[in-house]
């Protein structure tokens, strides 16, 4: 193996290693944001089976806010995921992905950002996942059902994902607007065994849309973002 092919290999690695933040899974705890009061609602909450269900939350106060949003993981994993939560009449409006039944019960908070970066969230609230709402206990309140199609997700990262559990999930687009690893295998097994090819699977695998690749002995130079 020649010390080229070699060092693009350990490029690859590096390169699709994940983000500190995404191996953690779990969001961290929130710096206080000065006195921020942040509450979600419902807090107890019955969700339907195959629906979107809306939660509501308030932010106070209002002034300096510049984002939030509503923090999630189901029964399935501890991994929590983000939906931006969007101001409407004075609170602030986040629409989950459809849970299926096993998703329950599902955990939410909402976080709030200020223009300084300061932060502060919610308590932990808790939703079951019924198939129908007479299935609903007396002590929790339904969520409501919100119009709309599939919701945008993310990881703490900041990626786009899928949760384990729900659906009605946007797509992510292959990078290089459709460029992906399919294009890549389509070019043919020499390419794909090659070293251009290793680095230019790695690139695409982190989101590195543009790729330099200068051939010297059928060698590449180090992939540019």
């Amino acid at each position: 193996m020649s010390v080229r092919r070699l060092a693009a290999i350990v490029l690859i690695a590096l390169l699709a290693a994940p983000p500190m933040a995404s191996v953690a899974g779990a969001a961290a705890q929130a710096p206080s944001a000065g006195g921020l009061q942040v509450n979600v609602d419902p807090t107890q909450a019955c969700i339907l089976a195959g629906q979107y269900p809306q939660f509501h939350g308030s932010i106070l106060p209002m002034d300096g806010v510049t984002r939030s949003r509503l923090f999630f993981h189901s029964a399935l994993a501890p991994d929590f995921y983000y939906v931006e939560a969007v101001l409407e009449g004075g609170r602030y409006v986040a629409r989950l992905p459809r849970p299926r039944p096993e998703a329950g019960p599902i955990t939410v908070y909402l976080e709030a950002t200020k223009s300084d970066f300061s932060q502060a969230r919610s308590g932990e609230g808790t939703a079951i996942v019924v198939r129908k709402i007479e299935e609903c206990p007396a002590d929790r309140k339904p969520a409501p059902v919100a119009p709309g199609g599939p919701v945008s997700v993310f990881d703490v990262a900041g990626n786009p994902a899928f949760p384990a559990g729900f659906e009605g999930v946007t797509g992510v687009a292959a990078a290089g607007g459709g460029a992906g690893v399919g294009s890549a295998a389509g070019a043919g097994g020499g390419f794909l065994t090659s070293t251009a090819g290793l680095i230019t699977l790695g690139a695409i695998a982190v989101g590195i849309t543009t790729i330099v690749i200068v051939t010297n002995g059928n060698e590449p130079n180090s992939p540019s973002r």
